[in-house]
């Protein structure tokens, strides 16, 4: 059975709250903050009661994780709230569930190229780091060099990790293409009509 966006946002939700012991407040207070600051208030279908005035700061946090908890029995989930549930993850389960989202348009999620000698080095540094996971996650299903079906979470597991390292390598090869002299991206356009034909 396919999985909507929404159940696939709000699994990515349950298993940060379960594995990380952060509770419902706290993580809707972070959805709320985000969403306010980023959705002008005329335009907003949701309306959260973390900065109301004189409101009581937990009594307002328990409200808006009932808001976010009755959306999710309902299945209803808005763009600009998707938006801020996102970003309230930490940036490890933010890369995860932002593979799982873009995997469904059958799109890989790979960074904006930061600009300067310091996006070269996040870019690079990216790379390596995901390269290792990636090697991490084969391990298991490598069998005298060959892969192997043993177990099909493992299998999953490795195929979102390849996917972080096409992402990665994606965000470093556009990071390359915009120092490389016109000749460089010439000579490979010219190769990849030689593909093409």
């Amino acid at each position: 059975m396919i999985e909507s966006r929404a159940n696939t946002l709000w699994r990515h939700v349950h298993a940060y709250i379960r594995e990380t012991s952060t509770s419902w407040p706290s993580f809707a207070t972070s959805v709320a903050r985000l969403h306010n600051s980023t959705v002008p208030e005329p335009q907003r279908r949701v309306h959260f009661h973390v900065d109301e005035r004189g409101k009581d700061p937990y009594d307002a946090a328990r409200l808006d994780a009932q808001i976010l908890r009755r959306m999710e029995e309902s299945g209803e989930l808005l763009a600009d709230l998707e938006e801020a549930i996102v970003c309230a993850m930490p940036e490890d389960r933010q890369d995860a569930l932002l593979q799982d989202l873009c995997r469904r348009y059958g799109l890989l999620a790979a960074p904006i190229p930061l600009h300067g000698c310091e996006g070269t080095a996040v870019s690079l540094a990216d790379f390596v780091k995901r390269t290792g996971k990636a090697i991490e996650a084969l391990a298991p299903l490598l069998d005298g060099g060959k892969i192997i079906g043993k177990d099909e979470a493992l299998a999953e597991e490795a195929l979102d990790e390849i996917d972080g390292l096409i992402a990665a390598a994606t965000t470093l090869r556009a990071r390359t293409k915009r120092v490389a002299p016109e000749r460089v991206i010439c000579a490979e356009r010219a190769r990849a009509r030689r593909r093409a034909s």
